[in-house]
C-alpha cells in the first residue's frame, strides 16, 4: 500500500506499527490497547493540518484511527476502515465501552471495506462496501475467515493505482442489502478514489470473481489482528 501511494504521488505517510502490542495472548489486552494507542495517535496528529489527513486502519487498526479521530469531533479529513474487527460478542462481560470503535462522525468522511464476519457485518460509516456478501474472498479457500479479513487490505492497494477497478452497486438500503437487492448502478467506486468518484454515501456491494484482482493476491493468506 506505501508503495502504491508512493508510485502515485508525492504523498507523506506515516506507518503506525503496533504489531507487538496487538499480538497480545490476550484478545482483550490487545483490544484495551486500542484506546491507548489511539490517544497517541490523537496527540500527534496535533502537528498536522486535519483537512489533509487520510488515516487507514485495518481491523482493529480501524478503530485506533477512529479513536484519534474522536479527539478532534471529526475534523480529520477521512478514515477509511479495512474490515474493523468487530470483538465486542467476545469480551461484553468486561465492560469494555463500545463507544471506542470507528463510526461515521469520526473523519469528514467516513469509508468503510467489509470483506468477512471476523470484521462488523453493520454499517459504520458513511459509506460502507460489501464485498461478495461476505463470502468467499478470492484467492481464499473456503471458509478461511484470516484470509477474507485480509482480503480488505489488498483492494485498496490495488485501488490506489486503479481508479475504476471497483465499480459498486447501490443499496436502498441495508436491509436490502441482506436480500440480496442491490441492483442500482452507480459510479461510486470502492477504495481510493471513493472522494473522487463522487463521494456518496450509502450501501454498496460488490461482486468479484477469481480473476477480478491481481495476481499478488495469493491462496491462503495468514493475517495479525
Amino acid at each position: 500500500m506505501k508503495n502504491a501511494y508512493l508510485k502515485k504521488g508525492p504523498y507523506n505517510i506515516i506507518l503506525l506499527n503496533w504489531k507487538s502490542l496487538a499480538a497480545s495472548p490476550c484478545y482483550l489486552n490487545a483490544l484495551n490497547y486500542t484506546i491507548y494507542i489511539g490517544h497517541l495517535l490523537g496527540t500527534f496528529l496535533q502537528h498536522f493540518l486535519l483537512d489533509r489527513v487520510h488515516l487507514i486502519g485495518f481491523s482493529l487498526g480501524a478503530h485506533i484511527a477512529g479513536i484519534a479521530g474522536q479527539l478532534y469531533e471529526g475534523q480529520i479529513l477521512r478514515i477509511t476502515g479495512l474490515d474493523p474487527a468487530n470483538p465486542w460478542p467476545l469480551v461484553k462481560a468486561h465492560n469494555y465501552p463500545q463507544s471506542e470503535k470507528l463510526d461515521k462522525g469520526d473523519a469528514l468522511n467516513v469509508d468503510i471495506i467489509h470483506t468477512s464476519h471476523l470484521g462488523y457485518v453493520t454499517p459504520q460509516g458513511d459509506a460502507d462496501f460489501y464485498v461478495n456478501r461476505l463470502k468467499r474472498q478470492p484467492g481464499c479457500s473456503h471458509a478461511n475467515m484470516r484470509c477474507y479479513h485480509k482480503r480488505s487490505l489488498d483492494y485498496f492497494a490495488e485501488s490506489i493505482l486503479s481508479y475504476e477497478k471497483f465499480k459498486t452497486m447501490e443499496c436502498e438500503s441495508f436491509g436490502e442489502y441482506r436480500k440480496g437487492n442491490c441492483t442500482n448502478e452507480t459510479d461510486v467506486y470502492m477504495g481510493e478514489s471513493w472522494p473522487q468518484s463522487g463521494g456518496k454515501r450509502g450501501i454498496f456491494c460488490i461482486n468479484l470473481n477469481e480473476t477480478a484482482v491481481d495476481s499478488y493476491l495469493e491462496e491462503e493468506v495468514e493475517c495479525e489482528f
